[in-house]
């Protein structure tokens, strides 16, 4: 029925757009009272949600328009547009949502005063006024409608006089209504209402937000606030992409070619090799898709929103329209919000507008219509990310109606890209299928040279083409990654872009922050100094929960005593300001949950720190301004909005501004009313150059006893934050009306000096060694923090950062080093990096760029995306991280931990790794099986394998040792390497030593092996050229017997060549001969199949081989220990060959290296 009425609409616009006649007017709203008054019909009247919006456009623009007739004619274009629109309202949801939708100044234009004061007709009148009333009963938005539109005063007396009809009007119809019988409220744009209106629109107030009985109504009715996200690729699509590979194509072109030309045994071989390799590729595949999907939903999107009171911390996918969220540097916006709170908020928009420049948000009404969104400085939307300041917001709509779900189609059809490896890996394949056609074509010459036929050459030829092409290559690269990536994800590192796998393999520098990466993250004020009287007190107790003492001279103090004390005493003020401080210019909360008794610790960790200590003397926020209440008061557009004490905090101040921490800055400031007396507060907490650069009253005396305080705190191993306030008395009212509390310099100025409070944040236990471990792989560790530099280097020296530049290099020097373009040619290069800003993160990594370094980065501000972004590695934190560095990043670490980093890079290696011995281990056996062929061939002998011979050797001994090899667990020296170089490719000059040196080897021996059989008596073998029948059927027993000897041989060497070929320079002692569980299990597999393939009557016929003799598997097992040999010998030669190795870098001198205690752990037995 939907599309039908859609359709007939369609007719009529069409037809008022190229003729707007009286007579098509009339058609139109005949139309429309018919479909809403028919009697017959049954079902509701329903339209798609696009159409409804486009159908109450037009009529809209139709209504907006004043068609005036010659000779007196009516005019219809309004009326009757409007009572249209008025008709549908009443009976079609999706019109109401589409009106709901719309801005008010866009329905303003319909010109309601056109109908009530201008128009003759009184019906007219009537509609226009009950269709006012019908938008105020469908969203609270349209409330003052009236004021939009002229002569708003006799609209509104007029409404007034219609307030008893308003009461017996039409009802519109039910929207969304739950089964329950609950009413979901109405989304929308709502940029042009005031938030008192939005707030009763949804239902919800700011400082409650909802209740749980609410939100489960709502999730009911709205579903999850989640983006539909593209759909996993289902299971014939994976096949069919296997059967389409290049490789897999040649072959299949290979086995039609062998059926054409009569040799169907060669072609069902060939078919068996394709469906195997498919099968494997595609389970393999399918397993791998499923492991990289279930690893998207460990990274969950969280979002901190105010409900029953209380604020909370939940995931982003569970909110609905209404709910109160809370916005704070570094946060992605969870939804589409209408801000009603804006503190110094900016947001960057790129990911809707495109515009790169973050834009400044307020909380007031935009009183225009059809603004773009770049434009609606009052929203915030889903997928925007705030880059400074906070602020608060009401949820408008979720999921897939939010602007960014829009677009949320079209990014889900997006393709995983290549890996730069994997694009290489396939133009290696396509050179291998280019080399396998010259070899046949050689193989095909030389024959015909030798007068051979061209039927059997050209099978021999196809065979050993084949036995080139590595046709698992794409599936074991794919694999391979998916299962490292999904062992990464175990040890809580989660690979956001699949591209960084590989480089993880090639990292020199790892360039970490030190707070929450290199030590616990669990911040706990243990020193607050004062420079009143030189008192220093120790804060003991624990880090979690306000449990503890102040201490001077080993004495408690009574918190009783700030309480009781004068306020102006010189003995507590110093102290009670400095409490004040830590616990009203802090934007953390701890709380007591109310069912399970712990503490809850909600916010930056350093700032949780302040306030637990503030707790222990009972000057905790709540303590200092009580219980906030409910209501808040209102806001005008030239003041922030205050948040007013309740009775019976110590205190009764309003807030009044925050200038927010700032990256550059280095510290936060806020200010405070007391509502008693008109004073101001201003308290300041941060870097000590940063808040001293604003202290006016500090003698050169104090500056230098504070400078060596800080001095001595930092040595300690503390993080000092400096304490400084203002009090701005109400009777300075010249001063107070010449501030202006927007302003930064306003309001941090003319600040005193109060003391310095310590914070211990303990390095983790086993970043010592993953230091080391790293320093051991060739990679250096450089330590980047915005502590003081002596705190930087206590830190540093206990976690064994070698700094061969001797200090910390500071964040100024940093920067007069970059203006001189100075800092990539530094020697030595500095390890440790304190009071640094954003920007010299991201000068660091240029400039060891420059050195042709490959950075990893770690991060978890919102500053620290452009360095993450810019480095070859990003590394976000998972836990401290904000959403902004967590898009930036190529990893993101759930546990913040750098030891997670160092086994990151240790699985990068191990994946290269076994993507490399795969390749080397099909090239090395293949190629060998190729010599074997060409050099009988050149020496005029009879080929030593037939082509089904060939065929079944590829597959039994290539497929299941390969796969083995895919999964194969790190190397003993993974760790001890020096990185490797990113440009270098995986055949490299040793690689292709090892290729050369097995390929001769092996096909060496298994011709001796041949000759060996071929002349038991040491002279030549008869020819079928012999007339007697019994010597040519001796000739030909004894030419198979040599041929089965021969591929056995060689077989039973490839496959005892997948233990030695689990490193290319190791010895299979230092490798371990059992700890790759699969490789002994293929081995076994695959030997049992050539055992099978020699003895099993019919199957030997098939495969053209004879039973062996004990004296023929004596020979067999010999060539194996020359092989091995062979090989041990070649691998002891190329680890002392200096052209084949890279030589590691030198990054610090032997003998500060000695001072390191570098353990080299092995790698974990879990990865087996």
């Amino acid at each position: 029925m939907a599309l039908s009425v859609e359709l007939r609409f369609g007719e009529l616009f069409l037809s008022l757009e190229q003729n707007p006649s009286e007579d098509n007017f009339k058609r139109l709203i005949t139309f429309v009272q018919n479909l809403v008054t028919d009697p017959k019909r049954q079902h509701p009247i329903h339209l798609t949600p696009s159409y409804a919006e486009n159908v109450v456009r037009a009529l809209l623009r139709l209504a907006g328009r004043q068609e005036r007739k010659i000779g007196g004619l009516l005019k219809i274009s309004s009326e009757i547009s409007l009572h249209s629109l008025y008709l549908l309202a009443i009976e079609v949801p999706e019109v109401q949502d589409a009106l709901v939708g719309f801005p008010v100044t866009s329905l303003s234009t319909v010109r309601f005063d056109l109908h009530i004061f201008e128009g003759s007709n009184e019906d007219h009148k009537a509609i226009a006024l009950k269709f006012v009333i019908l938008l105020r009963k469908l969203s609270p938005k349209f409330k003052d409608l009236h004021t939009y539109v002229r002569r708003s005063d006799e609209v509104k007396q007029l409404l007034k006089d219609y307030d008893k009809e308003e009461k017996a009007a039409v009802q519109p119809a039910e929207r969304r209504r739950s089964a329950e019988g609950y009413i979901a409220p109405q989304s929308g744009a709502y940029y042009d209402v005031p938030v008192p209106q939005v707030l009763k629109a949804f239902g919800t107030d700011s400082n409650v937000g909802l209740s749980t009985d609410e939100v489960y109504k709502r999730r009911q009715e709205y579903g999850p606030n989640e983006l539909p996200k593209a759909k996993p690729r289902p299971w014939w699509k994976i096949l069919f992409q296997q059967v389409a590979e290049f490789m897999v194509l040649v072959l299949v072109a290979a086995a039609v070619a062998s059926a054409a030309v009569g040799e169907y045994k060669g072609a069902v071989t060939l078919a068996i090799v394709i469906v195997i390799n498919t099968i494997i590729g595609f389970v393999q595949e399918y397993k791998a898709e499923r492991a990289l999907n279930s690893l998207m939903s460990l990274e969950v999107p969280r979002a901190t929103v105010v409900r029953d009171g209380e604020v909370a911390e939940i995931p982003a996918a569970d909110l609905v329209p209404g709910d109160v969220v809370c916005l704070d540097e570094g946060n992605a916006i969870p939804a589409d919000l209408r801000l009603f709170e804006a503190i110094n908020l900016d947001i960057i928009e790129s990911v809707l507008t495109g515009e790169s420049d973050s834009v400044h948000k307020h909380t007031e009404p935009i009183l225009k219509k059809d603004i773009p969104i770049g434009d609606r400085k009052n929203m915030a939307y889903m997928s925007t990310t705030v880059v400074k300041g906070r602020g608060k917001g009401i949820v408008i709509t979720t999921g897939i109606k939010t602007e960014a779900g829009k677009i949320s189609e079209h990014l889900a059809k997006a393709k995983q890209p290549q890996t730069p490896l994997q694009r290489r890996l396939g133009v290696l394949g396509k050179w291998l299928v280019f080399i396998a056609a010259w070899l046949c074509g050689l193989i095909i010459a030389i024959g015909l040279i030798q007068g051979k036929p061209v039927q059997p050459l050209v099978l021999l030829a196809v065979s050993l083409g084949v036995s080139v092409i590595p046709e698992g290559l794409a599936t074991v690269v794919v694999v391979t990654m998916a299962l490292g990536v999904r062992r990464m994800a175990k040890k809580n590192a989660i690979v956001r872009r699949l591209a960084a796998v590989e480089t993880l393999g090639s990292v020199s520098t790892i360039c970490s922050d030190k707070t929450g990466t290199l030590t616990e993250g669990k911040m706990r004020a243990t020193t607050l100094w004062l420079l009143a009287k030189n008192k220093t007190f120790e804060i003991t107790g624990s880090g979690t929960e306000p449990v503890g003492e102040f201490l001077i001279k080993n004495s408690p103090i009574d918190p009783k005593v700030l309480v009781a004390a004068d306020e102006s005493s010189d003995d507590w003020k110093p102290l009670r300001t400095a409490l004040e401080i830590v616990s009203l210019c802090n934007n953390s909360a701890v709380q007591r949950d109310p069912e399970s008794g712990n503490w809850e610790r909600i916010g930056d960790p350093t700032e949780v720190a302040l306030m637990l200590a503030a707790m222990k003397m009972e000057f905790g926020k709540v303590d200092l301004l009580g219980a906030v209440k409910k209501k808040e008061n209102s806001s005008d557009s030239k003041r922030k909005k205050k948040r007013k004490a309740a009775k019976g905090g110590k205190l009764n101040f309003s807030f009044v501004t925050e200038v927010a921490f700032d990256s550059n800055r280095k510290r936060m400031s806020v200010v405070y009313k007391d509502d008693d007396t008109g004073d101001y507060h201003v308290y300041v907490k941060g870097g000590l150059e940063s808040v001293m650069s604003l202290c006016t009253t500090a003698t050169t005396k104090q500056q230098a006893r504070i400078e060596k305080m800080s001095l001595r705190l930092g040595k300690e191993g503390l993080r000092v934050l400096t304490l400084a306030y203002r009090h701005i008395p109400a009777s300075d009212t010249e001063t107070i009306s010449k501030i202006d509390w927007n302003k930064e310099s306003d309001v941090e100025s003319n600040l005193v000096f109060i003391g310095l409070i310590g914070l211990i944040d303990p390095p983790r236990k086993e970043v010592a060694a993953a230091i080391a471990k790293c320093y051991g792989a060739g990679i250096r560790v450089c330590m980047i923090t915005g502590d003081h530099q002596v705190t930087a280097s206590s830190i540093a020296e206990k976690l064994g950062i070698v700094n061969p530049y001797g200090r910390a290099m500071r964040g100024v020097e940093i920067d007069l080093l970059a203006q001189e373009q100075a800092l990539e040619s530094l020697e030595p290069v500095p390890c440790v990096f304190a009071r640094v800003s954003p920007e010299n993160k991201l000068q660091i990594v240029e400039a060891l760029q420059a050195r042709r370094e490959v950075v990893a980065m770690t991060g978890d501000g919102v500053n620290d995306a452009p360095a993450i972004k810019k480095s070859d590695v990003g590394v976000a934190m998972g836990i401290s991280g904000t959403d902004i560095t967590k898009s930036a990043a190529s990893i993101v670490l759930r546990d913040d931990n750098f030891d997670t980093i160092a086994r990151a890079v240790e699985e990068g290696r191990v994946i290269y790794d076994n993507i490399q011995k795969f390749i080397l281990y099909l090239l090395s056996c293949n190629s060998a099986e190729i010599f074997l062929v060409l050099l009988a061939m050149i020496i005029g002998e009879e080929t030593p394998m037939t082509t089904i011979q060939i065929l079944w050797a590829n597959i039994i001994a290539d497929v299941p040792p390969a796969m083995a090899l895919g999964i194969d667990p790190a190397e003993p020296d993974v760790m001890s390497r020096p990185p490797r170089p990113p440009e270098q490719n995986i055949l490299t000059p040793d690689a292709f030593a090892i290729i050369g040196l097995h390929g001769i080897d092996m096909c060496l021996l298994a011709l001796a092996s041949y000759f060996i059989a071929l002349y038991p008596q040491g002279y030549k073998v008869p020819t079928t050229s012999y007339s007697a029948p019994a010597d040519v059927e001796f000739a030909k027993r004894q030419l198979n017997h040599a041929q089965t000897a021969a591929w056995a041989t060689l077989t039973a060497i490839q496959l005892f060549h997948g233990l030695l070929a689990r490193s290319k320079l190791l010895s299979v002692f230092q490798v371990g001969v059992i700890r790759n569980k699969w490789m002994l299990g293929a081995i076994a597999v695959s030997f049992t199949l050539l055992v099978a393939g020699i003895y099993i009557p019919g199957l030997n016929t098939l495969l053209e081989l004879y039973p062996l003799e004990g004296w023929d598997w004596l020979k067999i097992f010999v060539a194996i220990a020359c092989h091995f040999v062979i090989s041990e010998v070649g691998k002891l030669i190329l680890r002392n060959l200096p052209c084949l190795t890279v030589k590691q870098r030198v990054l610090v001198d032997e003998e500060e290296m000695e001072t390191v205690n570098m353990p080299n752990k092995d790698r974990d037995e879990e990865d087996e």
